[in-house]
């Protein structure tokens, strides 16, 4: 199946569209979103925004359309996990916690203003998938951001499954082994770990995270070879906290 990834413009625009909206109750499965209030005006329009970040944002090592390119060939069942950072803050990689499968190329850390992919596949040899957790501590922040995966063997019996989790407060530690994934597939939220998940099988679509600092935007596609994409990026009306290259691009920082 091919699926198209909403482009940087976008995801900006869907960005945009929630300033001024209530932070909707983040529960830990699939909910109905609440009806949005009317935006109120923000500081910038948003073709200047989205057109500064989609310049802005380093392209060089990898576009939307060849994710499929770094997954391996000779599997049936894979995913490709790439996340733009869209934020001012450093998301330094902490922890691959694998539940079935293995990585194919590595989880790295994300800069600001960078896009990061990293690919993995079921076990060989096995009837399993592939699915885990990935944590990014969001630097300056002291929070971990978070994503769960589950790619199945029987598509059949099972569908692909994700989840975009984030901790609450900044004393929060990984737990050890595959607690995070255990919560995020099977459970829901709880006060340290709050997040939202979405089945992905005969439809496509978004799962939204958002908290009072960010919004975290992902898709994923409902085949066995899997693409996952995800956004991370400033919520609300908190424009300082922009990539500043995005910020200067887009004419925030006057002072520039």
């Amino acid at each position: 199946m091919v699926l198209q990834f909403p482009g940087l413009k976008t995801v900006m625009l869907i960005f945009l569209f929630v300033i001024g909206h209530e932070t909707p109750p983040v529960m830990g499965k699939e909910t109905t979103p609440a009806k949005d209030k009317t935006p109120t005006a923000s500081v910038a329009e948003p073709d200047v925004v989205s057109a500064a970040a989609a310049n802005s944002v380093d392209h060089t090592k990898i576009n939307l359309g060849g994710l499929e390119k770094l997954a391996e060939k000779d599997y049936k069942v894979t995913a490709v996990i790439q996340v733009e950072n869209w934020t001012r803050y450093p998301l330094i990689i902490r922890s691959v916690e694998l539940y079935s499968g293995i990585t194919t190329s590595s989880a790295t850390s994300i800069l600001p203003c960078k896009r990061e992919a990293f690919a993995l596949r079921k076990p060989a040899h096995l009837a399993k998938g592939t699915s885990g957790t990935v944590s990014w501590e969001v630097e300056g922040v002291d929070r971990f951001f978070v994503i769960m995966w589950s790619v199945p063997f029987d598509e059949l019996s099972h569908s692909n499954w994700m989840g975009l989790g984030m901790t609450e407060h900044v004393n929060a530690t990984i737990p050890a082994g595959n607690t995070w994934f255990e919560l995020m597939y099977h459970k829901e939220s709880t006060p340290d770990l709050r997040f939202q998940r979405k089945e992905y099988y005969h439809h496509t679509g978004t799962v939204e995270l958002r908290n009072d600092d960010f919004t975290i935007l992902g898709m994923m596609t409902t085949d066995k070879r899997a693409v996952i994409t995800v956004t991370f990026l400033p919520h609300q009306d908190n424009y300082e906290y922009l990539a500043p290259d995005i910020r200067w691009a887009a004419g925030l920082d006057q002072n520039q």
